[in-house]
């Protein structure tokens, strides 16, 4: 790029002489958000195999869809693919977008707020005055992964969808 070349990826800097030691709350919040892109990847997995598509284009297009719209699409989905017996399933589906749902809110609320950084206590403090440490950043990233475990193991993954 001629008129702008500070907009290049490699800038031959390490990442500690760009913005110094790693800290903690980045960190926590990297791994809330590593979490909820593996949640989202699991609805990704059920929506493909409930809709029973291994076409790349479709797949890609499924990608582009939000996360509400995804959970959407799921739950119109398993319905109809899923034996009617089995409506513990379902049931069980229904509490889980729930579950995905409250973890999009934690998500949000982390990353959409304006943030004043202090390093001093080890916390952030939103635009809501609220007081979010790199601990509850954490726990939040641990609700997002159990969230996300429980989808996998849910039973659509193991192909018993009809």
């Amino acid at each position: 790029m001629r008129h702008f070349p500070q907009h290049r990826i490699t800038s031959g800097f390490t990442f500690e002489e760009k913005v110094g030691p790693p800290d903690v709350l980045t960190s926590a919040i990297g791994h809330l958000i590593c979490e909820f892109s593996r949640l989202e990847r699991w609805l990704d997995i059920h929506i493909a195999n409930l809709s029973g598509t291994e076409d790349r284009a479709a797949l890609d297009q499924l990608r582009e869809l939000t996360f509400p719209s995804k959970l959407s699409v799921l739950l119109d989905l398993a319905p109809r693919r899923i034996d009617k017996a089995d409506a513990e399933s379902i049931e069980m589906l229904r509490e889980l977008v729930g579950l995905c749902q409250e973890a999009q809110q934690h998500l949000d609320h982390v990353m959409d707020s304006a943030w004043s950084w202090d390093f001093a206590s080890v916390a952030l403090q939103s635009n809501d005055g609220q007081i979010i440490t790199a601990d509850h950043i954490m726990d939040l990233a641990d609700f997002v992964s159990n969230v996300a475990s429980d989808l996998e193991e849910w039973p659509a993954a193991s192909g018993e969808a009809t």
